[in-house]
């Protein structure tokens, strides 16, 4: 016991201040790690990541329908030649599908689907099995870009548009939502 007693009388409030100065730095690469651990974590598999960081180094946004979680069609944005594509996303097979109302925005013109007068109402798509549904159809459910899935459910949702369009701040300066 003696050694026990003579290493605790002569701690110094130098002592003290350097074994706290060390917990907390301790500490603070701690929470570090595992911020990072988290952030890459996060990196590695979120789809809204992902898709967001492939999208702004193109210039191309993409969503993908999904029925009954089997894919459908695909409807893809490419900003930089200002074109909207619509295309068979099924397996490929014998059995006739048809999409109907498909939305989607037209870049050329700056409207969404509804809007225009030349519409393209029917998809057919030769498909493994029959998914056929409207686009409105609960069952259908997309996947993709964030801000173009609240398009494709809610068509007159065209903040995203107005955003890469006309610039972030668009909203806000028209009053618009």
């Amino acid at each position: 016991m003696p050694f026990l007693q003579n290493l605790f009388s002569e701690i110094t409030a130098l002592e003290v201040a350097l074994f706290t100065a060390f917990f907390i730095l301790l500490v603070i690469l701690i929470f570090f790690f595992q911020s990072s651990r988290i952030q890459s974590k996060i990196m590695k598999e979120s789809s809204c990541y992902k898709e967001s960081q492939l999208s702004t180094e193109r210039g191309i946004f993409n969503t993908t329908a999904k029925i009954k979680n089997r894919p459908a069609f695909g409807v893809s944005y490419n900003f930089d030649d200002k074109t909207s594509k619509i295309t068979c996303a099924c397996p490929a097979g014998d059995v006739q599908n048809e999409f109907t109302n498909i939305p989607y925005y037209d870049l050329r013109e700056n409207t969404p689907y509804k809007k225009r007068k030349k519409t393209q109402d029917t998809l057919t798509c030769s498909c493994e099995s029959n998914i056929s549904a409207a686009a409105s159809d609960p069952k259908v459910s997309y996947y993709g870009e964030p801000g173009i899935n609240k398009f494709m459910y809610n068509n007159n949702n065209t903040g995203f548009f107005d955003n890469i369009i006309y610039g972030s701040n668009y909203e806000f300066k028209t009053g618009r939502s």
